[in-house]
C-alpha cells in the first residue's frame, strides 16, 4: 500500500515582502529573510537585475532610479528545509538539495517515516512527481524566491536657534512713530518669522501691535532692547530613495500635511512610506509645525533714527553744541568737533561721566551709560612727547611749545632752557602754537632732546667742554674728543666717578643729567708716525 507524501507548493505567489529603510544594507535583508523563512544568511544569495549583491551594499546605493520597491531574487546555496505531510499521519521536516533525485527523496522519507521507499509516492497539490526531471524543476522553483523590498524613509524636523546666545538677532533703525507691527513685518522680511507667531516684550511687558516707539521711550533712551519670542527657521531632513540626504526649509505656520506633501515631492518617497519626527515625537498630518517646535528668545535692538544734540565742554571752559547721529562713531564725532573748534581730531580726548570714549565705538553704545539729548561730553586736548619713553600731556587751545616745555619741566624735571622739541627733525620755536602749528604731532609724537654740558679732561691735562644731549652715547662723545684732539689721537676710555663708561650706553644711562656740569676723564694716546729706515743696500752706498 502506497504512502503519499505531500510537498509544499512553490508558485509565483510565494513572494517574500519586506519593509526596510533606505539606510539598511543587503545584510539586513538577509537577516529579515532568515527570521521569516528560517534560512541561514550564509545560505542566501541575493540578485538585482541579474547581478549578485554584496552584504555591505546600502539599499539606497543599489537604487539609482529611486524606485519605491526593489525586486530582488533570492537563491539558496545548499539545503532547503521543507515541511512534508503524509496521507496516513503527521508529517515532518526534510532537507532537499539541488542534486536530489526522486529515489533519494523517497529514502529520506523512508528513514523519517519507517516506510519502504517503494511504497512512497511524492505529491505536490494536483501533481504526482514520478521522475527526476520534475523533481529538479520543483527544487529549482523552491530554491528561487522573489523578494520585494518596500523602502521606508525617515525624516526629521529641526528648529534652528534664532541667533547665538548673548548675540542680538539684528539692529533696526526706527522713527518715533514706528509701531511694533512694523517691527514684526521687518523681522519677517529679514528672518522669515510670520508676524502672527511673534511676541515682543520690553522689560517683561508684552507690547501691542499698535504701540509706537515714542510711547515706550525711544526718544530719551535712543536705543531699545526688545525681547522677541518666536520660532526660528525650521528645516526638514529626509532620506532619499537613492540614499542621498534631502534638506529643505519650512515655515512654522505651515500645516504638517503640507510639509509631508513637500517631503514626497523633494525625496520621492510616498507619504505612506515616510516617517516624520520632531525629536522623539512622531509628526501627524493634523496641526501646524509650530505645534511641534519650541519658541526661542532673541534680542532685537531698535535705534532711534533722528539726530542727537550734545554739548562739548573743553578743559578751558569753552562749551559749544554739536549735532551727531547715534549710529556715528566717536572718531566721526571728533571730526565734527574739529570743524567747530579748530582742534585737530588727533589731539582730542573725549570722555563722558569719567569714561574715556573709544574712537571705534558707536555713540549709541554709551546710551546705556546715560548719554542722550542734551548730555555734555568733556573734551581734553593732548599731545605725545617721546624721548627714551613717551609721555602724553594735556594741552589747551592756543597753547605754545614754550608752555608745553613748562609742563615737561614739572613732570620730568628737565630745565626749560635745556629742552629742545622736534617734529620730523625740525626744531620747534617756543612761540609755535599747539596743536594748530603741528597738526600731525598727535600721530608721530614730538621728539624731546635735553641738553647738558660735559667737560672732558684728557690724560695730558687738556680740558674740553662739549654741549651734548642726554640721549647721546659714550661712543659719540669719544668721536667729538677725537675731532678736538686731532686725527692722530685715540681715545681709549672715558671714566666717570671712577667707573669706565661703555660705548653703547647713553649719558642718561650712565647717570648723567642736565642739572650740573659733568667732568669726564679721558685716556688719550697719540700715535707718532714711523720714521723711514733705509735698506741695507742704500746704507752701503
Amino acid at each position: 500500500m502506497s504512502t503519499y507524501i505531500r510537498l509544499p507548493r512553490s508558485i509565483a505567489g510565494d513572494d517574500v515582502v519586506l519593509n526596510l529603510h533606505v539606510c539598511h544594507v543587503v545584510d539586513d535583508v538577509k537577516f529579515s529573510i532568515e527570521r521569516l523563512l528560517h534560512i541561514p544568511k550564509e545560505n542566501q544569495s541575493l540578485f538585482l537585475n541579474g547581478k549578485p549583491l554584496r552584504d555591505d551594499q546600502n539599499l539606497g546605493d543599489i537604487n539609482p532610479k529611486k524606485r519605491v520597491k526593489l525586486h530582488l531574487f533570492l537563491r539558496f546555496k545548499d539545503k532547503i528545509k521543507v515541511c512534508v505531510k503524509s496521507s496516513e499521519g503527521p508529517g515532518g521536516m526534510i532537507d532537499l538539495e539541488p542534486t536530489d533525485t526522486v529515489e533519494s527523496v523517497k529514502r529520506k522519507v523512508s528513514e523519517k517515516r519507517g516506510v519502504p521507499p517503494e511504497d512512497v509516492e511524492l505529491l505536490i497539490p494536483g501533481e504526482l512527481i514520478e521522475d527526476d526531471h520534475a523533481l529538479a524543476e520543483y527544487i529549482n522553483r523552491l530554491s528561487t524566491r522573489h523578494v520585494i523590498v518596500q523602502l521606508l524613509a525617515n525624516a526629521s524636523m529641526e528648529v534652528h536657534d534664532l541667533c547665538e546666545p548673548h548675540v542680538p538677532l539684528c539692529t533696526l533703525e526706527a522713527s518715533s512713530f514706528c509701531t511694533i507691527k512694523e517691527i514684526k513685518e521687518r523681522l519677517r522680511d529679514l528672518h522669515g518669522v510670520a508676524p502672527g507667531l511673534q511676541k515682543i516684550y520690553l522689560h517683561g511687558n508684552l507690547l501691542d501691535d499698535d504701540c509706537t516707539m515714542s510711547s515706550i521711550g525711544i526718544e530719551n533712551a535712543l536705543l531699545l532692547k526688545l525681547e522677541l519670542h518666536a520660532i526660528g527657521k525650521v528645516y526638514v531632513t529626509a532620506e532619499g530613495l537613492d540614499g542621498r540626504e534631502v534638506v529643505f526649509p519650512v515655515i512654522s505656520s505651515y500645516s504638517c500635511d503640507r510639509v509631508k506633501t513637500m517631503l514626497e515631492s523633494e525625496s520621492g518617497v510616498p507619504r505612506s512610506n515616510m516617517l516624520l519626527k520632531c525629536g522623539d515625537t512622531v509628526v501627524h498630518s493634523k496641526g501646524l509645525v509650530s505645534d511641534y517646535v519650541a519658541e526661542d528668545t532673541a534680542l532685537v535692538i531698535v535705534r532711534h533714527k533722528v539726530g542727537l544734540k550734545v554739548f562739548v565742554e573743553s578743559s578751558t571752559g569753552e562749551k559749544f553744541e554739536v549735532n551727531v547721529h547715534p549710529s556715528q562713531t566717536v572718531k566721526e564725532l571728533k571730526a565734527i568737533i574739529a570743524d567747530c573748534s579748530g582742534r585737530p581730531a588727533v589731539h582730542q580726548r573725549l570722555s563722558f561721566n569719567g569714561q574715556l570714549l573709544n574712537d571705534d565705538s558707536v555713540i549709541l553704545e554709551y546710551s546705556s551709560d546715560g548719554l542722550t539729548n542734551g548730555s555734555t561730553i568733556h573734551l581734553e586736548g593732548f599731545i605725545n612727547v617721546a624721548m627714551t619713553t613717551t609721555w602724553t600731556f594735556p594741552i589747551d587751545s592756543q597753547e605754545t611749545v614754550g608752555q608745553l616745555k613748562a609742563k615737561i619741566y614739572s613732570k620730568c624735571g628737565y630745565h626749560i632752557s635745556n629742552q629742545e622739541l622736534y617734529l620730523d627733525g625740525k626744531l620747534l620755536e617756543d612761540s609755535t602754537l599747539l596743536p594748530q602749528g603741528v597738526p600731525e604731532a598727535g600721530k608721530r609724537c614730538l621728539t624731546l632732546k635735553v641738553k647738558t654740558n660735559v667737560t672732558v679732561i684728557s690724560s695730558t691735562g687738556k680740558e674740553m667742554t662739549f654741549t651734548c644731549h642726554l640721549t647721546d652715547t659714550i661712543k659719540s662723545i669719544k668721536k667729538k674728543i677725537h675731532q678736538e684732539e686731532g686725527e692722530r689721537s685715540k681715545v681709549a676710555n672715558l671714566v666717570y666717578r671712577l667707573e669706565e663708561l661703555e660705548d653703547n650706553k647713553s649719558l642718561m644711562e650712565c647717570g648723567i643729567d642736565d642739572k650740573s656740569s659733568v667732568t669726564l676723564t679721558a685716556e688719550v694716546s697719540s700715535s707718532k708716525p714711523r720714521r723711514h729706515r733705509p735698506s741695507w743696500s742704500s746704507r752701503r752706498r
